[in-house]
């Protein structure tokens, strides 16, 4: 969310304007924003693959035999 709000408060007239002046400063800016989107990018496929892996993992649990017949047990709370 921060490079985009950062990116509509530029005005884009005065950057037109100052044509290559701090040319050096912008390059380490879009490194930086590049580094931070694919940073932010591969988060997201790590958390992806772990949600999905846990969403299998429910799924498996859900056909293991327990080794009893849970239907009717209730838990005492004690």
């Amino acid at each position: 969310m921060a490079p985009a709000w950062r990116a509509n408060a530029v005005n884009l007239s005065d950057a037109l304007k100052e044509g290559k002046h701090g040319s050096s400063e912008r390059s380490q800016r879009n490194r930086l924003r590049s580094l931070l989107v694919g940073s932010e990018f591969a988060l997201a496929v790590v958390l992806l693959a772990g949600a999905g892996l846990m969403v299998r993992s429910f799924f498996a649990l859900q056909r293991v035999d327990p080794g009893f017949d849970p239907r009717g047990v209730l838990l005492d709370g004690g």
